[in-house]
């Protein structure tokens, strides 16, 4: 008897603190900012293996980065572990006395973390192979991949946001370059500087000097004729300076100009010029560079990277179909996970594998539903996808919130931006030390983008508890 009385004392217990939970989640979503303005929350307890809270789950909504949760998923569910995306350098004609009497082929394989050090490590590696001297071109063959620069549903003045890169399968520095401006003498221009360093990129500075600190100075990428040139006009204050980072066009390009620098400034004679080709079926190869799937996933769920969430959906789209690849193969990766789950694609929007699109329409239910299959029925794949998350108060999109306890190094989560959306989906421990998973979206506010953050920070606090 006296057990029987303690199992309905804690069944008393759990049924109270959810009742509590309940009052408290009403309350605070009951605010004067919900009366214009959509949320939809869905929390259950892995642990305990029941449902916490409900609100608006079904609801249709634009997810932002939370996009990226159900990219990953499908990543980790459909490409095999060891999964490494591969750049490959090749060449054509014979090499004879150091003489490279053809052309240099660099072959995209959607990697988004290549950088400056890995092109100064791929002409090293050229130059160890035994090449000095090359009479054709330095390739890059891009066509794995279609020719669409951009996701379903971007927009014309997310251009050139450094948020909002133009995709290629072959990439570097997250297709981005970062521009630094220093004021000069009076009078004079202001000092631009370029990382990295490269002549791929035309400045013309028509902005000049003053005395002050007032300034007008405007800093952009010709966006509107679609090609790189880095113009400034206006005027910059002695006591200023200004750092922006801007999207580059042909990203390929980029990188083949700036390999063929990197082998000009070692020695290497090169007779041909920076081109994109498709390659020839006779390559011979010299060298490659890899990047293991875990290492893309962390910069997609803790950096949010746009760059590398679009790349591994063509990844998935060239294991999986006929090449070029593109992202509509790829998001119906996206569609056979979701048949798996036993839900219905058609129920759904997709159109990119990041968020930035307005066309993605999902619900809480779907986001907190894939949490729940990987941590259920596919543990390995939950652990991978858990250790990529941001974590709260230490790194990532996270790194500045959250940062007390319970909270700091508790909440792993995805978090999600745009202008009149916030989200946040993941998973945290609660004090009773039951896992719990959650996804919350806001959506429809007029700047307050501060407010909805602070909401879904509350939320986490409540489910700690």
């Amino acid at each position: 008897m006296l057990r029987l009385s303690f199992f309905f004392f804690i069944i008393y217990c759990s049924n109270s603190f959810s009742q509590e939970l309940k009052s408290e989640l009403d309350k605070l979503l009951s605010s004067k900012f919900f009366q214009s303005t959509i949320i939809s929350v869905d929390v259950y307890d892995l642990t305990e293996k029941k449902p916490l809270y409900k609100r608006n789950n079904k609801l249709l909504l634009t997810p932002a980065s939370n996009m990226k949760i159900l990219s990953s998923a499908a990543a980790l569910y459909f490409l095999e572990p060891q999964y490494q995306f591969t750049t490959t350098v090749a060449y054509n004609g014979f090499v004879l006395n150091g003489k490279l009497d053809g052309d240099l082929f660099v072959t995209g394989g959607f990697d988004p973390l290549l950088s400056t050090s890995d092109i100064e490590k791929l002409s090293d590696q050229i130059i160890s192979f035994g090449i000095k001297e090359i009479n054709g071109n330095i390739i890059a063959d891009v066509s794995r991949k279609d020719s669409l620069y951009w996701g379903s549903g971007w927009m014309w003045d997310d251009d050139p946001s450094a948020d909002a890169p133009y995709l290629s399968a072959l990439n570097v520095n997250f297709n981005t370059v970062s521009v630094r401006v220093t004021p000069g003498q009076v009078g004079d221009k202001p000092v631009v500087s370029l990382s990295p360093q490269t002549a791929f990129f035309n400045i013309i500075n028509d902005a000049v000097t003053i005395s002050g600190s007032q300034s007008d100075l405007i800093v952009t990428r010709n966006y509107l004729n679609k090609n790189n040139d880095i113009i400034l006009t206006g005027s910059m204050g002695r006591n200023t300076s200004v750092s922006k980072s801007f999207n580059v066009v042909d990203p390929e390009l980029y990188f083949v100009t700036m390999l063929k620098e990197s082998l000009e400034s070692k020695g290497i004679i090169i007779k041909g010029d920076a081109i994109r080709s498709s390659s020839s079926n006779d390559l011979r190869h010299i060298t490659q560079l890899r990047t293991p799937l875990d290492s893309v996933l962390s910069r997609v769920n803790k950096n949010s990277n746009n760059l590398c969430a679009e790349m591994i959906i063509y990844a998935l789209s060239d294991q999986h179909f006929e090449q070029p690849a593109s992202a509509y193969n790829g998001l119906k990766m996206i569609d056979s996970l979701l048949i798996i789950m036993n839900f219905n694609p058609d129920d759904f929007s997709f159109n990119d594998g990041s968020g930035i699109s307005r066309y993605n329409l999902v619900t809480t239910e779907l986001l907190l539903e894939t949490l729940k299959f990987l941590y259920q029925k596919h543990h390995t794949l939950f652990i991978r996808l858990y250790d990529s998350l941001a974590i709260a108060g230490y790194d990532g999109t996270l790194r500045g919130r959250l940062k007390n306890a319970p909270l700091q190094n508790n909440v792993r989560a995805k978090t999600g931006k745009l202008r009149g959306v916030s989200s946040l989906s993941g998973y945290l421990t609660n004090s009773s030390g039951s896992l719990i998973a959650f996804s919350i979206m806001i959506q429809n506010y007029v700047n307050k983008t501060q407010q909805g953050r602070t909401i879904l920070d509350e939320i986490c606090k409540l489910l700690a508890k």
